[in-house]
């Protein structure tokens, strides 16, 4: 049982929590909703949790943060910011990525296997079908893999890729989880703290190759040179 408390960040998505976990439980846990920008709420977010929670930085078991898949924005910032918390408190950061998280939440299973299905828009999903926390692939909801075997689907693109698969015979379900709670984030760490998850650097986990876009009003010249 980890005693010492485990503060847990997720930006991922439109969603930025933080929380802090202990003695198996939430202790307690703040978040913002919002469209862009919430990620660089965090360093708030986290003083005022730390602070009703009388927790020093000094005293914290780790930090765990998600790693993706999911925002470009969300998930630098908030890594940036688990990296250097984890540094000054001088605490393990600890990765962890969504399917985990939602694999924590799912409960028994009765032998079907379980994937995640994550919406990567214009008819795309995320899909990851294994325990490898690297293992993701890109696909069309039409276009995805027939599993072997009854599956049950987490992921806010489980319903499409649900329907998707069942009309071409698959045995498949949904389940209720469609994004991670930040408990389940937590017991996702908690399990790779123990060794009973495969290691994972705590770097971005991206499947599409970042977009880098020209500002709307092009390049400035560079230093020195005539306007």
């Amino acid at each position: 049982m980890l005693t010492l408390p485990l503060l847990a960040l997720d930006a991922s998505s439109t969603r930025c929590v933080a929380g802090l976990w202990a003695d198996g439980a939430m202790r307690g846990e703040i978040s913002r909703e919002g469209p862009t920008g919430e990620a660089a709420l965090l360093p708030r977010l986290v003083a005022d949790l730390l602070d009703a929670q009388s927790v020093a930085p000094r005293n914290l078991a780790g930090v765990a943060v998600v790693v993706g898949p999911g925002s470009f924005t969300g998930i630098r910032a908030s890594l940036a910011f688990a990296h250097g918390l984890s540094l000054a408190a001088g605490c393990p950061i600890i990765a962890v990525t969504v399917a985990e998280a939602l694999a924590e939440g799912v409960g028994p299973r009765l032998g079907a296997g379980l994937w995640c299905a994550l919406d990567a828009r214009k008819g795309r999903v995320f899909l990851s079908r294994s325990d490898d926390p690297a293992d993701w692939l890109a696909t069309s909801v039409d276009a995805a893999p027939m599993p072997d075997g009854t599956v049950l689907i987490a992921g806010d693109a489980a319903m499409p890729l649900c329907d998707a698969l069942a009309a071409r015979g698959a045995a498949v379900s949904p389940v209720a989880a469609r994004r991670p709670e930040l408990a389940e984030v937590a017991a996702a760490a908690v399990r790779r703290l123990r060794g009973e998850r495969p290691a994972l650097a705590p770097l971005p986990l991206y499947i599409d190759p970042p977009r880098a876009l020209p500002p709307r009003g092009g390049l400035r010249p560079p230093p020195g040179s005539a306007s």
